[in-house]
């Protein structure tokens, strides 16, 4: 990438620095409302509007490797604990740590990591995901019959998490080799079975892919998975990002940079296609399927999107859970019963033990 690419990105990521909003009315610190989708005032309530109409859009893979400008209008604060990093406005003081729920956070002398483009604003208010997180627990069917009754739902934060999405074009060939099975009866009288065989066949062919807003996670402190069970976030909505939105939340760190982002993305869209392939025949086994894949077009966003992060505390263990800030939808981790583990597991082999003999005597 030549200099003058270079400067422009920066100046552009430059340009998004803003100041903490004061009330109008009062002076007072204002902060971003869910419920109001506006500035709301701690002190005398007034509401402000905000400006969020300026969607962010996507950039040219290439600015991956332009060096990050970070953002000076927050702090970084680290859990002795569990280790994890928060990204605070500067006018927030970090009491607790969301992940672990221990008040061990020590302010760290360290940048902040790459400036957001954008930001999906809070929609639903902290007081609702207690109620979700209780409901929840109550369908934990796994989890010992008094979880719900004696879990404690506490600690809960509202988190920004920092997200890649990628949109890419795709053109694959591919080449393999898939197989049916089929069954045939060999042999005489008493020696008269019926054995199972695997008829081969060739594939190949092309296939063309349109990705949009492929999910990378850029936090290690919540999982993947986890992401996936809530989402989606509704990042095509994704604001300019500003600090002042941050007033009243934290945010994690990154700790995946946008190569590796990138890297990512590529490896859960090429499993997409080797899905989307792998549909167009009637297969049982697969010998080998050889997949080749040009990407183009390709762009990315680094945006915070809105979540909760709570625990549920339960005969001195904490389980996390995470709730999507913007449709309610939960995640999360529970305790597993010993005893109803034990009984699925014998149903299980019983049920597998009726059916191998019923074969066996047929």
């Amino acid at each position: 990438m030549d200099q003058n690419k270079k400067t422009e990105l920066l100046y552009q990521e430059k340009k998004l620095t803003t100041t903490t909003f004061k009330c109008p009315s009062c002076g007072g610190e204002a902060k971003f409302s869910p419920k109001h989708q506006k500035l709301k005032c701690e002190y005398c309530g007034t509401l402000t509007d905000v400006d969020m109409s300026s969607l962010v859009s996507e950039q040219d893979i290439g600015d991956l490797l332009v060096e990050a400008v970070v953002d000076k209008d927050v702090d970084v604060y680290q859990c002795s604990s569990c280790g994890a990093k928060e990204v605070i406005s500067k006018q927030d003081i970090a009491v607790s740590c969301p992940f672990c729920g221990t008040n061990n956070i020590v302010k760290k002398e360290e940048l902040s990591g790459i400036k957001p483009q954008g930001i999906v604003p809070f929609k639903i208010e902290q007081q609702k995901v207690s109620e979700i997180a209780n409901k929840w627990a109550k369908k934990r069917r796994m989890a010992p019959n008094d979880f719900y009754k004696v879990a404690q739902t506490n600690n809960i934060k509202g988190i920004y998490n920092p997200l890649f999405t990628f949109d890419s074009i795709t053109e694959s060939t591919y080449k393999g080799r898939l197989g049916d099975r089929k069954t045939r009866t060999v042999g005489y009288g008493k020696n008269r079975r019926t054995e199972t065989y695997v008829v081969y066949y060739s594939v190949q062919g092309s296939h063309s892919g349109k990705f949009d807003e492929v999910l990378v996670q850029a936090s290690n402190k919540i999982p993947q998975n986890r992401l996936d069970d809530i989402a989606p976030f509704s990042t095509n909505d994704a604001i300019t990002y500003d600090s002042s939105f941050l007033r009243g939340y934290t945010a994690s760190s990154n700790t995946i940079n946008g190569q590796d982002g990138w890297n990512i993305a590529k490896n859960k869209m090429s499993e997409d296609i080797r899905k989307d392939i792998l549909r167009k025949y009637h297969y049982d086994v697969i010998d080998y399927l050889n997949v080749d894949t040009k990407f183009s077009s390709n762009t990315y966003k680094y945006i915070l999107v809105p979540l909760y992060v709570g625990v549920h505390k339960y005969k001195n263990k904490v389980y996390n859970f995470y709730v999507n800030g913007l449709n309610g939808k939960i995640s999360g981790e529970s305790p597993i019963s010993f005893w109803k583990a034990l009984f699925l597991t014998i149903f299980i082999i019983l049920v597998v033990g009726i059916i191998v003999w019923s074969c066996f005597v047929n």
